[in-house]
C-alpha cells in the first residue's frame, strides 16, 4: 500500500534517523497553526535550518524536528508518528525496537501519550530508563516491526490521522487568501476523498493480486504433480511394454500347427492323438509303433520350442505306444 502512495507522490515518510522527537504539554487545549508552532519551538531543534512536523492530541503536542527541505508530496509523515501509532495500539509501556541497521529505538507511551522516542547511544541506557520508570521494556524485533509497519497502511483509523501532516499550505502567499478562506476545506476534503478512494482501490487490487497469485501457485503445484504422475505412468507402461516384448511375446500358434508336417512325415505309421497350445506351453501326444526319439529331434529342429521333454508314455488298446511331449514355447527374439 505504501508503495502506491510513494509512487504517486502522495506521501513522503521521514525516516526515524532523520528526525528528533520532542514532547510538550500545553497549558490548555488550544489551537496551534504550523506557523505558531514553528515560531515557538524551532529554537529547540538540533538543526540550524529545521522543518517541524507535529501532531496534537488534546493538551499534548508531539513534535518531530527534521533538517529543512522542500517536499513535493501532499503528506509528509515522520516515521516516529507511525511507530507511536503502532505501539499505542499495543498499549502503554516501554518498548525497545530493533532497527534494520542494528540500532535500538526506545519508545515510552503512558496513558496513550508518547513521552520518549530516541535511539540508544549505549545499551546500558535502556537499563537506566527501566530503573527510572520502574518498568520492564518490551523487546520488538525488526521483522515484527516491519510486519506491523506494512499492516498499518491498511488501517483506516491510521490513514484518517495523516491529515495532521498535510504539507500543502494554501495560506503561504497573499494571492491565495481568497482560496484559503473559501476553498481550503473543500480542497482538503476532495484530496482526502481521492486518497481514500485510491487507498481502497489499491487495497482491493492487492487482495485480488494476492488471491490470483495463490490460485496460480496452487494450480502450478497441481499441474506439476499431474505431470509427474503422467510421466511416472508412461515410464511404467514403457517398462511393461518392454517386459512384454522380451518375456511375453511367443510364437504364432498357427505357424506352429502348419510346421508340424515337418514332424509327422507322410507314410509313417504315426499320428497325433492330442494337441493343445497356450502362449507358453504346448502338449502333444504322438501315437506310434516306432521309436519316439526321432520325433523329439524333429520338434527340436523347428526352433520354436525349448525344454522339450517326454512327460510320459502309455499303451493304446491296439498295442501302440502313445508318447506325451511337454514343450515350452520360445519367446520371439
Amino acid at each position: 500500500m505504501l508503495d502506491y502512495y510513494v509512487r504517486y507522490n502522495i506521501i513522503t515518510v521521514v525516516p526515524l534517523d532523520s528526525s528528533v522527537y520532542l514532547y510538550e504539554k500545553l497549558p490548555s487545549d488550544i489551537k496551534l497553526s504550523s506557523k505558531l508552532i514553528t515560531l515557538n519551538y524551532s529554537s529547540k531543534s538540533p538543526f540550524i535550518k529545521t522543518s517541524i512536523l507535529s501532531y496534537k492530541k488534546d493538551q499534548h503536542l508531539f513534535i518531530w524536528f527534521t533538517l529543512k527541505q522542500n517536499y513535493s508530496s501532499f503528506l509528509v509523515v515522520p516515521e516516529g508518528f507511525i511507530v507511536y501509532f503502532i505501539l499505542s495500539e499495543l498499549g502503554d509501556g516501554l518498548y525497545c525496537l530493533s532497527m534494520k541497521d542494528g540500532k535500538k529505538l526506545v519508545v515510552y507511551i503512558k496513558d496513550g501519550i508518547l513521552l520518549l522516542e530516541f535511539f540508544l547511544s549505549d545499551i546500558s541506557q535502556l537499563k537506566q530508563i527501566e530503573e527510572q520508570y520502574s518498568l520492564k521494556s518490551y523487546k520488538i524485533s525488526y521483522e515484527k516491526y516491519l510486519e506491523l509497519y506494512n499492516e498499518v497502511w491498511k488501517n483506516i483509523k491510521f490513514l484518517s490521522k495523516l491529515r495532521y501532516f498535510l504539507s500543502v499550505d494554501l495560506s503561504k502567499e497573499k494571492v491565495w487568501n481568497f482560496f484559503d478562506k473559501s476553498l481550503y476545506y473543500p480542497i482538503v476534503f476532495i484530496m482526502f476523498l481521492y486518497i481514500g478512494i485510491s487507498s481502497y482501490q489499491a487495497y482491493f487490487m492487492q487482495k485480488e493480486i494476492d488471491a490470483l497469485s495463490q490460485t496460480y501457485h496452487k494450480l502450478k503445484e497441481k499441474n506439476s504433480k499431474l505431470k509427474y504422475s503422467i510421466r511416472e505412468h508412461n515410464q511404467q507402461v514403457e517398462q511393461l511394454s518392454e517386459f512384454a516384448k522380451k518375456e511375453l511375446s511367443y510364437q504364432d500358434p498357427i505357424k506352429i500347427l502348419v510346421s508340424l508336417d515337418k514332424v509327422m512325415h507322410k507314410g509313417e505309421d504315426a499320428k497325433i492323438k492330442f494337441l493343445t497350445i497356450s502362449p507358453m506351453l504346448m502338449k502333444i501326444n504322438i501315437q506310434t509303433k516306432a521309436d519316439a526319439i526321432k520325433y523329439f529331434r524333429r520338434l527340436n529342429e523347428l526352433k520354436y520350442f525349448k525344454d522339450i521333454t517326454i512327460e510320459g508314455t502309455y499303451k493304446h488298446k491296439n498295442g501302440e505306444k502313445i508318447y506325451i511331449y511337454s514343450i515350452s514355447l520360445k519367446a520371439l527374439d
